[in-house]
């Protein structure tokens, strides 16, 4: 099994917090994450991404989710950039996206 990508530790992504108990969580997040290693599944993915991309990705079009979905992907692009996709008036569209992916599960 291999680990989906090089992960920054918790510490490179924040300051550490005043509350010990947050600080812990962190923790352990991040060693869980650090174990997790993605593998293809029996499924079909259903992918929601926001059109504007504000770094760099070698594969845009399914983000490197297509190799994981043993049963097919689906794609839905989301007006936006990944904080604005999920405010008004764009996460009406998403509701609205999710809505019929689960219908038609």
């Amino acid at each position: 099994m291999r680990k989906l990508f090089g992960r920054p530790s918790t510490s490179d992504i924040m300051p550490p917090s005043t509350d010990p108990n947050l600080n812990r969580i962190s923790l352990k997040q991040q060693q869980a994450l650090n174990k997790y290693s993605l593998t293809p599944f029996h499924g079909h993915l259903h992918l929601f991404k926001a059109q504007k991309r504000l770094y760099f990705v070698d594969e845009f079009k399914y983000l490197g989710w297509k190799k994981f979905a043993l049963d097919g992907l689906t794609s839905y692009e989301i007006p936006g950039d990944h904080r604005t996709m999920f405010l008004h008036p764009n996460v009406d569209l998403l509701g609205n996206m999710l809505q019929e992916a689960l219908d038609n599960c």
